[in-house]
C-alpha cells in the first residue's frame, strides 16, 4: 500500500519494470520553489534482480527546470520519446546512469490545462527502444496515477493541517 508520494513513486517505478520488462524508469517531482526537478525514486532490473532507490544508494539527481528532455517535458507538457539520446543536444547524462540510448518521458498532469506535477522517466540502452504503443501505454498509466497522486498529496496536505491545528 502507498501512504505517501515517495512510496507511490517506488511502487510505480518497480511495477512498470515488471509489466513492460524495462530495465531503468524514474520518477521526477516538479519542485516550483526550487525551479528544479528532482528525483523522487528509480528502480533498475539487472542480473541480480530489481533495485528500488529514493536518492539513497544511488544518489539524489536533480536539474534545472529548463534543462534537457525532462525540461522540455514541462514547458511543453508532452511527451518526449527520444529514439537516440545521442543525436538530442537537450540530452542530460545522470550521474548514475549506464549506457542509454532511448529515452521516454511522460508528464503527470493532475487536471487538464495544469502544469507538469511528476515525470515518469524510461530510459533504455537500445536506440528506438519504445514504440508509439509504449507512449500511449504510458500516457493511460500517467493519467491513472495522475488521480492517486492528488488524492495521497491531498490526504498529506489534510493530514499536515489537523496536527498543526491540534498542536
Amino acid at each position: 500500500r502507498c501512504a505517501d508520494i515517495q512510496s507511490a513513486c517506488c511502487c510505480l517505478a518497480a511495477s512498470l519494470i515488471e509489466i513492460f520488462n524495462w530495465e531503468h524508469v524514474s520518477l521526477f517531482r516538479i519542485d516550483s520553489a526550487r525551479d528544479a526537478i528532482v528525483r523522487v525514486a528509480s528502480a533498475r532490473s539487472g542480473g541480480d534482480g530489481l533495485a528500488i532507490d529514493t536518492g539513497t544508494v544511488w544518489g539524489d539527481y536533480s536539474q534545472g527546470i529548463g534543462q534537457g528532455i525532462l525540461g522540455r517535458v514541462v514547458a511543453s507538457v508532452l511527451p518526449q520519446n527520444i529514439p537516440d539520446v545521442t543525436l538530442n543536444t537537450d540530452y542530460l547524462k545522470s550521474p548514475d546512469g549506464g549506457p542509454i540510448r532511448s529515452e521516454l518521458a511522460m508528464p503527470i498532469v493532475f487536471s487538464e490545462g495544469e502544469r507538469v506535477r511528476f515525470i515518469i522517466n524510461v530510459d533504455d540502452p537500445r536506440v528506438n527502444a519504445f514504440s508509439r504503443e509504449h507512449v500511449r501505454q504510458l500516457k493511460d498509466i500517467a493519467d491513472e496515477v495522475a488521480g492517486a497522486m492528488q488524492r495521497i498529496s491531498d490526504l498529506t496536505l489534510l493530514a499536515e493541517c489537523v496536527a498543526n491545528v491540534s498542536d
